[in-house]
């Protein structure tokens, strides 16, 4: 909630074309407008 996408700390292109933006130890892959893959590595 008022969380800003644009601010990240790096970023990784896996071998399907996805992009994975990091913000340390966690990381979110945009699925579509409505649907978000959030990870903690």
């Amino acid at each position: 909630k008022k969380f800003t996408f644009k601010y990240h700390t790096h970023l990784h292109i896996n071998s399907k074309g996805k992009t994975y933006y990091y913000v340390y130890d966690l990381a979110w892959m945009e699925f579509s407008n409505d649907e978000i893959l959030i990870i903690r590595k």
